[in-house]
């Protein structure tokens, strides 16, 4: 008898001591979904959504028609940013020459696919060709942007033009420490 109760208590502390691994498991799996959850909210902008793509504005390209340079700065003096965001933003960030690099212009238009590329994603049923478009809207004023090539560069055009080829040339290479962050 002694023998069974002694074998009870010893199948109880077994069940507490397995109790206690399964708290001890839940407690720092809660804890890592705390910290993958902080982690997530600060890569998010609560307003703009999470930035889905970054480019950088190529040399020869004009600015957009809403962006004007500070006095004193000329259009190679600047880099300017481009960042798109989950809920159709566009943040274009105009940066003055190195090595301070300061943050000349910060604006934040309406941004979302230009009806053209869309037309040609229902034609073909994909985004693997080039140019794409998108269209930008600042304070009522629309501007187009192209993505020539694969790669993180971008272009301000005039008009979006249904000239498509499947053949995605590569971008040149870019110092991607340039673009920057939003």
């Amino acid at each position: 008898m002694l023998l069974n109760v002694f074998h009870n208590l010893k199948s109880k502390v077994t069940i507490v001591n397995a109790n206690n691994a399964i708290v001890k498991n839940h407690f720092w799996g809660l804890i890592n979904l705390l910290i993958g959850l902080v982690c997530v909210l600060c890569a998010c902008n609560p307003i703009y959504g999470f930035v889905e793509s970054n480019f950088l504005l190529a040399k020869e390209s004009r600015l957009p028609v809403w962006i004007s340079l500070p006095e004193g700065y000329v259009r190679d003096d600047v880099t300017v940013s481009l960042f798109l965001y989950t809920f159709n933003k566009a943040k274009f960030i105009v940066r003055g020459p190195g090595p301070e690099r300061k943050i000349l212009v910060n604006i934040v238009a309406k941004a979302n696919w230009h009806n053209v590329t869309k037309e040609e994603v229902k034609r073909r049923g994909n985004y693997n060709f080039s140019p794409q478009y998108y269209s930008v809207i600042y304070q009522g004023v629309e501007d187009i942007i192209s993505f020539p090539c694969k790669g993180p560069i971008f272009l301000m055009v005039d008009n979006a033009e249904k000239n498509f080829s499947s053949i995605q040339p590569e971008c040149p290479s870019v110092d991607l420490d340039l673009i920057g962050n939003p």
